[in-house]
Order: C-alpha cells, then structure tokens, then sequence
C-alpha cells in the first residue's frame, strides 16, 4: 500500500530470504566465507547457528546463488524426517535415481556410487540442512555415517547444519560426540551493532527503490534497540512504521512511529513473540484497511487522497478495524503524540467495523460478531475459540479448502471491496459484499481474484499452526484423536503423548490420500484438511 507513496518499486522488509536484499556485516562476511569453506576439501562438516531471524537462511541461499563450478548442492528445508526420508530427501534432490521401496541401505549404496562418480570427474556435493536443531538423534547418526564415505585421501561429501543456538547444545551432548569432532568449523551469528542496523536499513531501501532517507536517526536508534539487533525484529518494525507514515501522510518514520509500530506487533503478545503479531493483529488490518482509502474517497472532505498511491493490500497496516478514515487518523496522530520518555503505550484506536461481510463469516461459524466494541474481529473470533488465517492461493487452490472466507476485490481504478464467499452451486460461487450478493462463476471471479484470502478456522489446543515430533502433548493427541475419527491407524496409543512413527506413519498417509504434500507433518493445509473430513456441523463449507 505504501509502496508509490514513498517511491518504492517492492517491498524493502520482507521477512522472506532474497539473497538481493542480504545485507553483509562483518560477521556476514565472516559466516559466509565459513560456509564457503566447505568447498575446500580439507573440510567435511561445517556448523552455522544463531538466534531466530539473524539471517541464516538467507545466507544459505546466497551461498547457493553464488555456486561454485564443480560443486552439486541439495538443500533439506524440513529437517524432521526419519533416516531414511532424509536419505531419500537427499537423493531427490541431488537427482539419485534409487529403487522403489527402498532401504536405507539402498539409498546409501546409491549416493556412494554417485559421489564416486563425481569423484572421478573431480566434482563434489555439498548437502546443507537447514533448521537442524530439529533434527532427532536418530537422523543426526545417519548424517555422521554419511561422512564415512570417503577415498583413502577425502570425503565425498561435504555437509553443512544450519540452526539455532539448540544445535550447539544439541552436539555437546555425550551421545553426540562422535558427529561433535567431525566438525571443522562452526560460527554464531549474532545480532548486529547499532551501525550495521543503520547500514541495514539504507541497503534494503536502496534495493527497494528509495532515492532518499526515510528513517530519521532517532528512528533508526529506536529501531535498534526494540529489535536488539535481529534483522527480522528489524524488518516486521520497519514495514508497519512504513504503513503508519502511509496512513499519516509522513513523508519520514520519526522515533515516535517507530515505537507505536513496536507497540501494535506486541499488542496482545509477549514481546519475544514476534512472529505471533500477523495471527492476532495483522490480518484483520490487512484486509479492511483497504475499505478506509474507499470510505476515504466517499468523503473528500474529511482526508484527501492526493498521495496515497497505488494499492497493496497484502501490506499488514496500523491495527484498526474500520470506518471513518478521518476519525482513525485522528486517533492515531493522538496516540502518536504522547509525551517522550513517559515509556506509556495507549490501546490501539478502534473505530466501529464496517459490519457486513466479516458479521456473516461469524454468522456462518455459529459465533457472534458486535461491530460496537472496542475489540478487532480477530480478536472477537479468538475469544470464541476460533483463529484468523490469511493464505495465499489461486481461486482453484481455495476451492479445495471448500469453507467461506473474506476476500477484496478490485476492478479498474476503483478501490478494493471486501466480499464474503458465503457459499458455492453449480453455476459459481456466491458472494456477499457491501450492499448486495451474487452468484460470480468461477472463470470470472479468477480474473479480478486477489491472490490471497481469510478465513476462520480452529487451531490445535496449544494454538500453533503445526504438529509434528517434540509438539506439546495436548496438540498431539489432539492430531491422534481426529486421525483415528477420520479412519486412520494411529497405533493403539490413542493417549500417547509422542509424536512416534506410527502417527507419523498415518498423517502420510492422510496427505497421501488426500492429495497433499507428503511429509509427516501436520501443517496448516493438512490440518484444514483434517477439520473439514471431520464433517463437524459447526463447520461450515462450501457447497
């Protein structure tokens, strides 16, 4: 949304790993010539670790993208997976061909003769897991045993752990030793200096487009500290102090909107709990503000619209609902405006919510909605048991989740409107906006579709978006009970608190029937999945 305004052609703090936008310090520096190192082939184990969102991953990737002639890369993203997935993982990706229902044997003779082969033509792989603080200490044996494959003067296989500060625990332990003096090098990112956030900052506008300063120094000291140097507590602030200004009409972030933008991300969490800011807050936000820049546009008197560019709705904006532009603004330039120093944070200013398509959603979950209250939609599901989800998909891949959800629209120069996809029949999907509904056939909604929807759904017990090995208890008996209601085998440990390969054996087998991606995890796709199999009356689909 705010991308025009300040002259942007994308958005400069995205939480996802662009190699374009990694910013190098010094210890940047430092960690990727670690990883480089293991081209060398005096080296066989290389360990990178450091805390949540310090720029792991996106080194990796830029290790990747840099790629050295002669060198085969594989790059495991999901490190929870048995020895044998994780052989079999590797072997995919390095292009092994192996034989149906193989064994671990199997896939090890076939990598060995492989990497014998590229031996011979003086080539190496190099096989990175990423997020290898999960990985159980079965598997971790399996990759020890891998660097036994070898010639009587070198590996054939060098092998890079990725993860945070527990993989370091994690190879101290006794059991562990073995793998622990395999290893020839290890580094720890840390969080950067007050002058690396700053550079930070400058480079990731600069690859943005910015032709000019958009933080004032008292931002960017504010943003170091309430980050403490993380690069994606860095860029989560950053990006709503960007939509703050936008809504504002700031042409610059002062200290001030920087720590409002803290304070919304926190609203309602532990501020250790970054990431929990997008399921609380964000995706009511996301998806209404657009409807104050319509409501905006309707009365000209009260905001102008000279400035605000073009629109982008997958922008999570400052936490209100929605209403009177004018009314919003002023509340939030008062909130802004606190005295310095005083340390108070003021609630978030909410405005009454324009009621329709969201009061029909809960109608349609059997819960109640009261657009006259202090308190986000998201918020009002949650205290009733229910969670906002916002997923990026095609109109065919929503279909297949076969459940309602607001969406925003918009056709020509004419501002976003939300609609509520109430239901489905034959002939299209009916669709519940502002003033009216109708029936849209699937081919003409796919053309003005936005790329992204909302809805309504109940997460496991502990309230996390994912069940897999070392998941709390209550979330995996809960994923125990519904795979055996929904005619899978589980074993017959209907209480067991583990995630053992029995359950782990039936949720394959539930996205191998379902369709779905194969891997053993109960994520947010198989978790709907499962919910909607279930054929719960209280929740409502479709058709």
């Amino acid at each position: 949304m705010y991308l025009s305004y300040f002259g942007l052609t994308e958005k400069p703090f995205n939480i996802t790993p662009d190699p374009r936008f990694l910013y190098m310090s010094e210890q940047h520096r430092d960690a990727l010539a670690h990883l480089l190192f293991s081209t060398d082939e005096s080296s066989s184990f290389i360990v990178l670790t450091g805390e949540v969102g310090t720029g792991k991953t996106t080194l990796c990737r830029s290790m990747l993208e840099e790629g050295v002639s002669g060198n085969h890369f594989a790059l495991i993203l999901n490190p929870m997976q048995s020895p044998l997935e994780l052989l079999a993982s590797a072997c995919d990706e390095f292009g092994i061909a192996y034989p149906d229902n193989p064994g671990i044997k199997d896939l090890v003779d076939a990598l060995n003769r492989w990497l014998l082969a590229l031996n011979a033509a003086n080539e190496q792989a190099i096989l990175i897991i990423d997020e290898a603080q999960n990985l159980s200490f079965e598997t971790l044996e399996q990759i020890r045993l891998l660097t036994n494959l070898e010639t009587g003067t070198k590996k054939l296989l060098k092998i890079i752990l990725i993860g945070q500060p527990e993989l370091r625990d994690m190879l101290d332990r006794p059991e562990l030793r073995q793998l622990a003096q395999r290893v020839t090098a290890r580094f720890h990112l840390g969080p950067m200096s007050a002058d690396d956030t700053a550079a930070y900052l400058q480079h990731r506008l600069k690859v943005a487009g910015a032709r000019r300063p958009l933080f004032t120094p008292a931002a960017v000291k504010k943003i170091q500290r309430l980050s403490q140097g993380i690069p994606r507590r860095i860029n989560l602030i950053a990006d709503r102090a960007l939509t703050g200004a936008y809504a504002l009409q700031r042409d610059r972030i002062d200290a001030r909107l920087i720590k409002r933008a803290a304070a919304e991300l926190a609203h309602g969490t532990s501020r250790k709990s970054w990431p929990h800011y997008a399921k609380s807050i964000a995706m009511t936000a996301a998806l209404l503000l657009p409807l104050l820049i319509w409501l905006s546009s309707e009365r000209s008197a009260t905001q102008p619209s000279t400035g605000q560019g073009a629109q982008d709705s997958s922008t999570p904006l400052p936490t209100a609902v929605a209403g009177d532009t004018g009314n919003y603004l002023a509340a939030l330039e008062s909130a802004l405006d606190d005295e310095p120093g005083t340390g108070a944070v003021d609630d978030d200013p909410v405005i009454p919510s324009f009621p329709s398509p969201i009061a029909r959603l809960f109608e349609r979950w059997g819960i109640s909605y009261d657009a006259n209250i202090d308190v986000a939609a998201c918020e009002q599901a949650l205290a009733q048991g229910l969670e906002c989800l916002y997923i990026a998909a095609d109109v065919e891949d929503y279909l297949q989740y076969n459940r309602p959800a607001l969406i925003e629209t918009a056709t020509g120069d004419q501002a976003a409107v939300q609609h509520l996809i109430r239901s489905m029949d034959d002939e299209g999907l009916i669709l519940s906006g502002p003033e009216k509904s109708e029936r849209v056939p699937v081919d003409q909604l796919a053309a003005i579709w936005p790329g992204k929807f909302l809805l309504l759904w109940q997460a496991p017990p502990s309230g996390n978006h994912l069940i897999h090995a070392g998941s709390p208890a209550t979330d995996i008996r809960w994923l125990r009970q519904r795979l055996r209601h929904a005619g899978f085998d589980t074993g017959n440990t209907l209480d067991a608190d583990e995630f053992e390969p029995a359950l782990a054996a039936a949720v394959r087998n539930f996205q191998r029937y379902h369709g779905l991606s194969v891997d053993g995890i109960a994520g947010i796709r198989t978790l709907l999945m499962l919910e909607q199999v279930m054929a719960d009356p209280a929740v409502p689909t479709l058709r």
